[in-house]
């Protein structure tokens, strides 16, 4: 095995239980402003300790059934990974799984009480309205308020998921399609199959599941 390989693994075994962790920490906990060093040292503090801890448990038994020699090991790695590649491979992949395994039991001790809240890689609107679908919902109806006062009502046919917080929350009302004006009564708007509203119009969204009975 190549040095370039071992490399690979050590960085793999340093930092991949580390971003492992810090990735599902992320959907229970707000992500804190913080440098580049603060993340990185993180990363590297938690997977360090999990592979201190699978290395602590595994290698003694590793050593002891003489799968590898833990002194070779350690006193020249690239010649006893030379002259023994399977022994060690099959080894360091069971502390590279073993630690990651050790990283995501971690993180489920940790929140096991508490259900998931944030997700960096998804919005409010996207995790809102996907919860309501896979809840058995037909369709979604929605009743949309307008800066000038009048209120909408239709089916939500899409919607912008405006995951990077710049793009503007549009959202599309499929058929039918209902106006209030401030102080009237509904009125159905017809030969309308879609209506787009623009973010900057909508003052407030209200959503109800629809099943067909």
């Amino acid at each position: 095995m190549p040095d370039s390989v071992l490399g690979l693994f050590l960085f793999l075994v340093g930092l991949g239980p580390g971003y492992l962790y810090v990735r599902f920490t992320e959907r229970y906990r707000p992500r804190a402003e913080r440098s580049e060093v603060m993340e990185v040292a993180e990363l590297v503090l938690v997977g360090a300790a999990c592979s201190a801890l699978v290395s602590v448990i595994l290698l003694p038994i590793m050593n002891a059934t003489k799968w590898v020699s833990v002194s070779s090991l350690v006193t020249g790695p690239a010649a006893y990974v030379a002259e023994h590649p399977w022994n060690a491979l099959t080894a360091l992949l069971v502390v590279l799984t073993a630690s990651y395994g050790v990283a995501y039991g971690a993180f489920r001790i940790r929140y096991r009480n508490r259900s998931e809240v944030f997700d960096p890689d998804s919005s409010v609107w996207v995790r809102e309205i996907t919860r309501m679908t896979k809840e058995g919902a037909e369709g979604i109806s929605a009743t949309v308020e307008l800066e000038d006062g009048r209120v909408i009502k239709g089916f939500l046919s899409s919607y912008t998921p405006d995951i990077d917080g710049d793009a503007n929350r549009d959202i599309a009302l499929a058929a039918p399609i209902s106006v209030k004006m401030p102080g009237a009564s509904d009125e159905e708007i017809p030969d309308i199959e879609r209506l787009i509203l623009a973010a900057e119009q909508i003052r407030y969204l209200s959503l109800a599941t629809y099943k067909e009975s």
